[in-house]
């Protein structure tokens, strides 16, 4: 391989996972697609009360781009130090799984320090308004959603009466139970009352 080529693809990579990088962040945050994902919905609050171990995944995003700023950076200071092409190569890939690593390390600790903050469960949804998003059937379990601390959760329910429930429809979480949310309706509860 000529010796412009190699400089040429260090240079390339590096500044193609600089911009990148720097784009992602202002553009939209970063957004971690990790192992676990970060709402607070009722799956992801078991798996962290059971212990579970967030993990940032190998091919992860992020730790891409850190590898690809890492192998370029890395090869390109040894190439313009050595003038040789096969050794630049020995310190560009250490170079670069080092930042992918580093870069790994640094999403699983921001990982977990969100999922502290997640307090969420099941028992939040009684006495909630919620919506229903999958249509309950006669004896059969749907889904609905409730807003709790800011947040969208989403949890498996039963009608308390044996008729269906179409999506859309305004409903009470009276009780959950084996993490199953009973519900009746918001407008029959508001008959009961009067």
């Amino acid at each position: 391989m000529h010796f412009a080529t190699l400089e040429g693809i260090y240079i390339i990579t590096m500044s193609i996972g600089i911009i990148v990088s720097m784009l992602g962040v202002l553009l939209g945050g970063l957004h971690f697609h990790a192992g676990h994902s970060l709402n607070t919905s009722h799956a992801s609050h078991a798996s962290l009360q059971e212990g579970a171990v967030l993990t940032v995944p190998i091919l992860n995003v992020q730790a891409i781009f850190a590898f690809m700023i890492g192998f370029g950076s890395a090869g390109l200071v040894s190439y313009l130090t050595f003038k040789a092409s096969l050794l630049s190569l020995i310190f560009a890939v250490p170079g670069g799984l080092l930042c992918w690593y580093m870069i790994r390390l640094i999403l699983k600790a921001m990982l977990k320090n969100q999922s502290d903050f997640m307090t969420t469960t099941t028992e939040d949804a009684i006495g909630r308004t919620a919506i229903v998003v999958s249509k309950i059937f006669p004896n059969s379990v749907g889904e609905v959603m409730y807003t709790s601390d800011g947040a969208s959760n989403i949890i498996r329910a039963k009608f308390e009466e044996s008729e269906s429930v179409d999506k859309g429809a305004k409903v009470v979480v009276l009780k959950v139970e084996n993490d199953i949310a009973i519900v009746v309706l918001e407008s029959s509860l508001y008959l009961k009352n009067v």
